[in-house]
Order: C-alpha cells, then structure tokens, then sequence
C-alpha cells in the first residue's frame, strides 16, 4: 500500500495581497505630495532668481542716472529682459513680470498669478539688502492667486 503525500498548496492568500496593494497605494501618494513640493520650490525658486536679475539689471541700466526715468520713458520689461536673454513669462500657468517706477529713486516688479502659498512664501524670504519691500496682493478675479510685488530702492 502505498502512502499518500498530501501536497501543501503555495501561494498567497487575499489579505496579504490586499496589504501589499495597500503600502504600494501609500507610497504612491508620498511620491505624488514630494513632487508637487519639489514643483512649487522650484518655481519660488525660480521667481527670486529673476526678481533678483530684473533688479539688477534694473540698477546697471539706470546707474548713471539721478533717478529712473518716469513710466512713459521706461523700457517695456519685455526689452529688458529680452537684452538679459530672459523671457517676461513666469514660471506660473499664465503669470507674467512687470517692472514700473515707483518714486525716482524707487522702482516695483510685479508677477501676476501667484497660488497665494508660494505669494506668502516669497513675501516672507529675506531678500538681499534691506532695500527690499514685498507684498502680496489677492486678485479680484480669482481668490486663489495673488500678484507679488516687490519694490526695491537705487
């Protein structure tokens, strides 16, 4: 008579498939939050760098001057940045710089369409020099997104 061997089954049940599934969902989700923080760090990024090229470009144009030139003489931002390779586009979804004269001793560049957390972000950085004035300014036609402006001094 010969013994029968009971063969034991392999495999995975339900619920351990079900946990595996589970910690991979969770794993996605951090991944997926990392990278829109990654995103939006980059963008503020982004914007301190041209702020900071505008308004240095901003004060090598106008060094010899007593004071920068009334709105009506001033280049379109678009001429300034274009003669700093640069583009007026932010790196926002429909955001754009602008540059206008504030006082003759004072001019403000402005970027439309800011989320209000990256706006507040920016406000609170601690810009080079203490010539350096941010604001934040919620738009009328979308409460989601503010204008960011800062003024800086010759």
């Amino acid at each position: 008579m010969k013994k029968q061997i009971k063969k034991q089954q392999s495999g995975r049940s339900m619920i351990e498939m079900v946990g595996v599934l589970a910690v991979m969902g969770l794993i996605t989700a951090g991944a997926f939050v990392l990278i829109g923080s990654a995103s939006s760090s980059q963008k503020r990024n982004r914007v301190i760098d041209d702020v900071m090229e505008i308004a240095s470009g901003m004060r090598s144009l106008y060094a010899v001057r007593e004071e920068f030139p009334a709105k009506s003489d001033m280049p379109a931002v678009s001429t300034l940045l274009n003669s700093m390779n640069k583009s007026s586009v932010g790196p926002y979804s429909g955001s754009a710089y602008s540059v206008e004269r504030a006082s003759g001793t004072t001019f403000t560049i402005s970027l439309t369409k800011v989320p209000n957390g990256d706006c507040s972000a920016l406000k609170i950085k601690e810009w080079k020099g203490k010539t350096a004035t941010p604001t934040c300014t919620v738009d009328s036609g979308d409460s989601s997104v503010s204008t960011f402006a800062i003024t800086f001094e010759k």
